[in-house]
């Protein structure tokens, strides 16, 4: 299981709404999908925007399930 640094880079983040998260997920795909779980107020689609980075940071220990890690969440 690899973990990915997703992040939002964009000038329209906004209140309530995530701007990243890391996420232990076997492909890129998969940790732009968990977007879907992450959004808060935003569309799910906008981790699959070009102006969203995908980075690989490191590879999970065996035993962590495949999920969200860290999020980054502007509450306002």
């Amino acid at each position: 299981m690899n973990l990915y640094l997703v992040a939002r880079d964009d000038d329209y983040v906004n209140y309530d709404e995530t701007n990243s998260y890391v996420v232990a997920a076997p492909s890129e795909l998969d940790a732009r999908n968990w977007g879907a779980y992450a959004s808060g107020d935003q569309s799910a689609t906008v981790w699959h925007l070009p102006t969203t980075t995908v980075a690989l940071i490191g590879t999970a220990a065996s035993d962590v399930p495949a999920g969200g890690v860290h999020y980054s969440f502007n509450a306002g």
